[in-house]
């Protein structure tokens, strides 16, 4: 089954929520999603995190039930594909990497709600999550999605080029040549594990991280998830202060190897492994500021929500143009 035939994967329900009434359209939506659930049971609460859609919390007080409901980003479609995102959900969820999704309407989705709370940026190189996301990540990387397994990369930046006045032809292919050498292997990739999608649950022991928001989950080059979740350290207002220092990297990227090797221990991983891995990330860092210099470029064209998609784009660049001349030197080195 190919990611175009969702709806027979997931219920489809003919109705739209608007901006300007969103909690009432929500209601409904809940209640056509449910509709053994009563109107008076239900409590909604608009949720502020994220810089694409809008999302709402809607707990059923009497079965003690959550769920989210989400509307989609203003013409967020020229940029996500909505009905690979759902295709790739409905089988993350079969093997516990995801929530389900109950129900899809035209310009939105409900799904199942995670427990857990999100941490700042400047958390994310801290104990627990150094240690519980490189582990759940190496499960991700693991898993089999039925879909072409080609990486999505470069193909994305090829289409969102071709949206923009500015040319960046040259930079991906430079950066295409660069991957190719590199061989980094295809695996099924998050590709948005920023702080808000990693969602900690410490109520229990041992603590577990879950990764939310599916949106541009696709194949992919792991260097390219592992890198451009390094990056996402330095948050929204890019302080690349907190970039990862290559000791921190080599403890992270052992329990990675670990994990993904099916090892409860660090010890049998080998130093020449963590090298090339090194090396692996710090070139995909590159694309990863590409990536979503873009994106911002994109976004400040179609989004509605307040930020400013434009100085961020500007922020992901320089970051670019800062660390490619010491990223080329180790590749001509083949470090």
């Amino acid at each position: 089954m190919s990611p175009n035939t969702t709806k027979e994967l997931v219920q489809f329900i003919d109705y739209e929520i608007r901006t300007e009434s969103l909690i009432e359209d929500s209601k409904e939506i809940a209640l056509m999603t449910f509709p053994e659930w009563k109107r008076e049971n239900l409590v909604f609460y608009q949720l502020t995190e994220g810089i694409t859609n809008k999302l709402v919390e809607c707990r059923n007080v009497a079965e003690k039930k959550k769920i989210l409901i989400r509307l989609y980003g203003k013409k967020s479609e020229y940029i996500i594909d909505r009905e690979k995102e759902i295709f790739n959900t409905v089988h993350l969820a079969k093997q516990n990497l995801a929530e389900k999704i109950y129900s899809r309407f035209p310009n939105g989705i409900v799904y199942g709600f995670s427990e857990g709370h999100t941490l700042p940026s400047s958390e994310l190189g801290k104990k627990p999550l150094s240690e519980l996301v490189p582990v759940q990540l190496a499960r991700w990387h693991r898993a089999e999605i039925p879909s072409p397994k080609i990486a999505s990369l470069f193909l994305t930046l090829r289409k969102w080029f071709h949206q923009l006045p500015e040319s960046y032809e040259d930079k991906i292919d430079e950066l295409e040549v660069i991957s190719q050498k590199i061989n980094s292997p295809v695996t099924f990739c998050h590709n948005d594990l920023l702080s808000g999608n990693v969602l900690l649950d410490n109520s229990q022991e041992p603590n577990k991280v879950t990764f939310i928001d599916y949106e541009y989950g696709s194949y992919n080059y792991r260097g390219y998830d592992i890198a451009n979740h390094f990056n996402e350290y330095a948050g929204f207002e890019c302080d690349y202060s907190r970039y990862p220092t290559e000791e921190y990297q080599r403890e992270w990227l052992a329990h990675y190897l670990a994990a993904y090797n099916g090892d409860k221990s660090t010890g049998n991983i080998k130093e020449e492994e963590i090298d090339s891995m090194i090396y692996e990330v710090s070139m995909f860092a590159l694309a990863s500021n590409i990536y979503w210099g873009l994106w911002a470029l994109i976004q400040s064209t179609l989004s509605d929500l307040e930020f400013d998609y434009l100085s961020y784009a500007k922020l992901r660049f320089d970051r670019y143009y800062s660390v490619k001349q010491e990223a080329c030197r180790s590749e001509s080195r083949g470090l």
